[in-house]
């Protein structure tokens, strides 16, 4: 028989493995469950925890990613939108653009455009990760 352990004790858990606060660990389990989820804390018990871990971790992860990308300039975030093929107000995919094609858009040339974007990369991996 699985070990079946009670909401506060997966929240707790979660808390602890993830340096977050207790509330935040809970917001997201509540979004990410948000149709599955319904009743009670005390009635809610998760019998594989490793699932809500990978759940908890990637919404932390995708928020810190929001974050780091919204402190970019709007040029930065537009030429990094158009390479990467991700639209950063709703993060949907669309078609990556060459840096060719980015660099004529955004007036500069493609060497400029693949710099700048190697800059950005760095920018965001220091935000997120620390130098």
């Amino acid at each position: 028989m699985k070990d079946i352990k009670l909401f506060d004790e997966i929240v707790k858990e979660i808390s602890k493995q993830l340096h977050l606060p207790e509330n935040t660990v809970i917001e997201y389990i509540e979004t990410a469950l948000a149709t599955k989820y319904s009743g009670s804390r005390e009635s809610f018990e998760i019998e594989d925890i490793s699932e809500i871990e990978v759940i908890i971790f990637d919404n932390y992860k995708s928020e810190q990613i929001k974050r780091a990308i919204f402190t970019l300039s709007p040029i930065e975030r537009k030429l990094l939108e158009l390479t990467a093929g991700i639209n950063f107000d709703t993060f949907e995919t669309k078609e990556k653009l060459s840096y060719n094609r980015t660099a004529l858009l955004l007036g500069m040339t493609e060497s400029a455009a693949q710099k700048k974007r190697k800059r950005i990369i760095e920018k965001i991996k220091i935000l997120l990760y620390g130098s």
